[in-house]
């Protein structure tokens, strides 16, 4: 029966880390070994902490119940629901007695630096200092570390030349005021250390857990650091001290004992596990028919792929060792291309590493049998240096990306500043990917939809490019608040895809401000009829107002599938700053804009201290008398759209000439049909139309009662819509199911959309169920029979809620 706390919560809120407070999490290394033939990693991740000053948990932690740790006591006591309550006899809990075949050493196991009070901490809790906010500014010198990989592999060495200013991980525990706080509180009259036992907490989700161990760590301090240049791989498993644990659905907890050591000492934990069917991680095969493997972490993040603190303010660096049969290709985040070694047994290891801490949400992993697309010619004057992947069969419409993203990455740091990453990897992904886009620390996944030779669809490769900035070196403090990535992303991918577009020769400059005011009519339509339709609970930006203190328990909604398909966070936060733009002026909301990004490089932020950074640092938003409060209670805290929206609508429709035009060619079309004109007459009379001229077309069509089939025919003809972007196409489909007269003839094209255009077509299955007529009923299910094995949960879910009902 399901606990009555969580019923309050809702089914869908995530649960978090709950013990983030008192364990910092530094570093990880990763071990994976990835076996595609059976869709699994076998593998482990040393974890590397230490423990924050003592603090009164009943204060700072809300007692919840299910799927997280009851921190109400300091024993942090398992909710009923979370795991098994701890027995000598389960499975679940490694003891002493069971571990085998372990090999005992003298040498020391790791080499790691001793955190010390000389030097001032870089990353807070929540916060990265100013001052050490640029990329490759050392606060701290670590050691250099030598790693025991736990598998039975021949001795091999791989050889790193990572970045030696890597900003440190070390982060509250080398300060020294707090290093006085520790003497003072956790020494008796004899010097002993009062340390007691405690538990580790990682939130973790769907991974078999085979055992859990402390490793020994012999601190030194020189200058070298976590990612040390010289990682051995040898043939033997590492000496540790068995510990015991437990398993939940949504955390894995590990009973640590008192080391009699400094509170702020460095410890190890190694976890060796499998993988099962966890949501992070998306097994597919790619356009070529090959066997491949990416994270798919969007909603519970990378816990089904290692465990780990898994909250935003959680910052870490990580080294991964990947292995993989030799051939295959491995797309990683992290500071450089990876260090590859040739292994015996025709194995590989590619070997990734990060100096810069993130939370392990934006770690991202892909393994598959893909090709490189090439540069055309040797790119002069590179931003940053970025490789192209994808199938084989693909690769001709891959070169468009050649042509847009040099551009791209050029526009992006001329409006937000340099770029804070090394590389840029750029990845297209099966068609069962369910998004256009998704974004990870020098990494983009991308759909194929977006492959259109006129570069219209890249709009959203400039969206993902944006990221870097707004989800990836600034993030919201709350994941509730997603506007402040995606409302940022939405409000820069058109900037940015109109100036390429002009560089490129195909608009003009006078032409910008006009295509800007006709997609904001796209966006508020779309806006509009999602709103209608959604429950006022999804339609806040900051569901979380009521609340206080930055530690939260739940993501609300946090496994949603319906959230998944909304744009209520990407398109109301885009009006909220085009908003501020036309109270401010474009170039001086820029201006802001670019100090944003400045001030909070490397932070964690809230609604409120964005809009209090826009009021005090934008002396014209500031004029208008507008308050952070009035803008958040009215943008932010309520459903539906502010007034305002609308009043920005209606002086789009009557001003833009471009609007007008699409109406009145709307006009004449209906006019047209009505009449019985022939089909070649209604071509004749049909102008030529840009891509968004046509979606706005085809938008306005939507809004007649019914078009007949012939008018649909000189559509198709005249426009070519089989070869228009995926989202004319997925108007074009809208229509076709609107249409009752011998619509049929068109199906097919139904039928290739929902097979090309996956992650775009989950609301037509709902159309085509509603619209009653047996062959479209008919037509969903055998789409959906055809694809669903292939389908990632949220839509597989979504979509047989659609065909068979809740």
């Amino acid at each position: 029966m399901m606990n009555e706390n969580i019923e309050k919560r809702r089914e869908y809120d995530l649960p978090l880390s709950a013990n983030i407070s008192e364990i910092h999490v530094h570093h990880y290394v990763i071990n994976l070994h990835c076996d595609l033939q059976n869709q699994v990693f076998h593998g482990s991740t040393t974890v590397f902490f230490t423990r924050r000053p003592e603090s009164n948990p009943k204060t700072e932690q809300p007692s919840v119940s299910c799927h997280v740790i009851c921190s109400n006591s300091s024993n942090y006591e398992i909710c009923e629901r979370d795991s098994n309550s701890y027995n000598p006899e389960s499975s679940n809990v490694v003891q002493e007695s069971n571990l085998t075949e372990t090999v005992k050493t003298d040498e020391p196991l790791l080499h790691l630096p001793k955190f010390h009070n000389s030097v001032e901490s870089s990353w807070s809790y929540q916060h990265v200092s100013k001052e050490t906010s640029e990329l490759g500014s050392s606060s701290a010198h670590l050691g250099k570390t030598q790693f025991l990989d736990k598998r039975p592999l021949s001795e091999s060495e791989i050889g790193v030349s990572p970045n030696k200013q890597m900003k440190s991980s070390v982060q509250a525990f080398e300060n020294t005021q707090i290093l006085k706080k520790l003497s003072s509180k956790n020494f008796n009259n004899e010097g002993d250390t009062k340390i007691k036992d405690f538990t580790l907490i990682l939130d973790c989700h769907k991974l078999e857990i085979q055992n859990v161990s402390e490793e020994n760590v012999t601190s030194s301090i020189d200058s070298e650091t976590f990612s040390s240049p010289d990682c051995l791989i040898k043939n033997t498993r590492t000496t540790g001290t068995p510990l015991k644990f437990e398993l939940g659905d949504q955390c894995l907890k590990i009973q640590v004992p008192d080391c009699k050591k400094d509170q702020n000492e460095l410890r190890a934990i190694n976890i060796s596990y499998k993988t099962l069917d966890g949501h992070s991680l998306k097994w597919s095969k790619d356009q070529d028919g090959n066997d491949c493997v990416y994270t798919h972490g969007h909603w519970i993040n990378n816990r089904s792929l290692f465990p780990s603190q898994d909250v935003p303010e959680a910052l870490a660096t990580w080294q991964a060792f990947i292995y993989v049969p030799q051939g295959m290709t491995v797309i990683m985040s992290g500071d450089h291309n990876p260090q590859r070694k040739q292994l015996e047994n025709k194995m590989e290891c590619f070997y990734f590493w990060t100096s810069f801490p993130m939370p392990s949400s934006t770690l991202s992993l892909a393994v598959g049998h893909w090709k490189e697309c090439k540069k055309p010619e040797t790119p002069k004057n590179e931003v940053i240096p970025y490789r192209v992947f994808g199938p084989e069969i693909l690769m001709t419409s891959m070169n468009a990306i050649h042509q847009y993203i040099p551009l791209c990455l050029e526009e992006v740091t001329a409006v937000l500043g340099q770029h804070p990453m090394k590389r840029q990897e750029i990845l297209i992904v099966p068609a069962s990917f369910d998004s256009l886009g998704m974004a990870s620390p020098s990494v983009l996944y991308l759909s194929q939809s977006l492959l259109q030779t006129d570069l219209s669809m890249f709009y959203r490769l400039a969206h993902e490019v944006c990221h870097t900035w707004f989800g990836i070196v600034i993030g919201p403090v709350d994941w509730t608040e997603e506007w402040l990535t995606e409302g940022f992303c939405t409000y820069f991918e058109d900037i940015i895809h109109l100036r390429v577009l002009r560089r490129l020769g195909r608009i003009s400059e006078e032409e910008e401000d006009d295509i800007r005011d006709l997609r904001d009519l796209i966006k508020f339509r779309i806006l509009t009829a999602e709103i209608q339709n959604t429950e006022e609970t999804l339609q806040t930006l900051k569901p979380d107002c009521t609340e206080s203190g930055s530690n939260k328990t739940f993501v609300k909604n946090g496994m949603n599938p319906e959230k998944k398909y909304l744009q209520v966070h990407y398109l109301k936060g885009y009006f909220l700053l085009r908003y501020l733009e036309k109270l401010a002026g474009t170039a001086k909301f820029l201006e802001c804009l670019r100090k944003y990004v400045q001030q909070f490089h490397g932070k964690l932020v809230s609604s409120q201290e964005v809009l209090q950074f826009f009021i005090h640092k934008c002396e014209e938003i500031a004029a208008t008398g507008l308050t952070a409060s009035e803008l958040s209670s009215v943008w932010l805290e309520c459903s539906g759209l502010p007034s305002a929206v609308s009043d920005m609508i209606e002086k789009v429709k009557k001003g833009s000439k471009t609007v007008q035009n699409v109406k009145s060619q709307v006009d004449l079309f209906c006019e047209s049909y009505r009449k019985r004109k022939s089909e070649s007459t209604i071509i004749a009379e049909l102008k030529d139309c840009s891509p968004d001229e046509l979606i706005l077309f085809l938008e306005l069509l939507l809004d007649e009662n019914e078009i007949p089939w012939f008018g649909l025919s000189s559509l198709k003809k005249k426009y070519h819509l089989e070869t228009c972007n995926a989202e004319i196409k997925h108007r074009w489909c809208e229509l076709i199911i609107k249409c009752r007269q011998r619509s049929s003839s068109f199906y097919k094209d139904i039928q290739d959309f929902l097979i090309d255009h996956q992650g775009m077509g989950v609301y037509l299955y709902g159309e085509m169920m509603l619209s009653g007529r047996k062959a479209l009923i008919n037509l969903a299910h055998k789409c959906f029979k055809q694809l669903q094995q292939s389908m990632g949960i949220d839509t597989y879910t979504a979509v047989h809620s659609m065909l068979f009902g809740e």
